[in-house]
């Protein structure tokens, strides 16, 4: 008896599944083409040469349109509109920056597709001044519509960053040389550029400013960040820090370990602190 209920309830949810997967193809809402990320987006670009993607997305049930194909470009015509609103801003020079493609493909069944733009020539006397780079799709073909809203993005630039910028999740200790006491780190914190070299990790324990120059041997020195100049942070005697780790080009930028000897003094006693530092997503 129990084996024939289970049987029913079996075939009574298989119906139950097919009907509704009928009714979903007999369903049919309008295709429309769109920018996620339309609006004010900020990006600070990699040093020399790095990718910025903006997802080009088709809603819709049921469209019998089958490939898409979108234009979109660079559109310095939305440019004084967006200086009434955000004075201060220049048009990104075509120096730095080249769209590889401007006609892509959305295969039918798929719902996205990338538009890549290549921010090229950056060095660290980038920027001399906060850039913007309008983009907007032009038009799609098949005809769909564009929603109007979410047609136009405008890429921010006010500063770039090296390869070591990022977030790490921080672990260590920091040692109480006159009582003793030891303290835990654990935390995540998100590193940012001070120059080609030069990362600045912000609030530690007590208020510990880092900045953070990884060499080209891989040996590190570590001075005081701001805020924390009268702690008297300086390498720990004898003990050296280092960063071992390699460029990715899939997540443009270096992965890899940080492990950081330093000293300091709060309150008239000496802490040493010893804690690694690993690359982060």
């Amino acid at each position: 008896m129990k084996n024939i209920k289970y049987l029913l309830f079996i075939l009574i949810l298989s119906g139950v599944g097919i009907g509704c997967e009928k009714g979903i193809d007999l369903i049919e809402v309008e295709g429309k083409v769109y920018l996620p990320n339309a609006g004010v987006s900020e990006y600070s670009p990699l040093l020399g040469e790095s990718t910025y993607q903006l997802g080009v997305y088709r809603s819709g049930i049921n469209q019998k349109i089958g490939d898409l194909s979108i234009n979109l470009d660079v559109n310095e015509s939305l440019l004084e509109d967006f200086l009434g609103e955000n004075p201060g801003f220049q048009m990104l020079p075509e120096d730095f920056y080249t769209i590889p493609t401007k006609e892509l493909v959305l295969n039918e069944g798929e719902e996205r597709v990338m538009f890549d733009i290549l921010l090229k020539n950056i060095d660290s006397t980038f920027p001399d001044t906060n850039y913007v780079l309008p983009v907007s799709i032009k038009e799609v073909d098949p005809v769909v519509e564009i929603i109007e809203t979410q047609r136009d993005a405008f890429l921010i630039m006010k500063r770039f960053r090296n390869q070591y910028e990022g977030l790490y999740k921080i672990k260590g200790t920091e040692l109480s040389v006159e009582s003793n006491v030891v303290s835990a780190i654990d935390v995540v914190k998100n590193a940012i550029s001070v120059d080609d070299k030069s990362i600045r990790i912000d609030g530690l324990t007590n208020g510990v400013n880092l900045i953070v120059k990884i060499n080209d041997d891989g040996v590190v020195d570590i001075t005081p960040g701001l805020g924390s100049e009268d702690l008297g942070i300086v390498n720990t005697p004898d003990k050296k820090s280092t960063y071992s780790g390699q460029f990715s080009a899939e997540y443009q930028r270096s992965m890899g370990v940080l492990k950081l000897y330093y000293t300091y003094t709060i309150n008239d006693k000496e802490i040493n602190a010893e804690i690694e530092l690993k690359s982060w997503l």
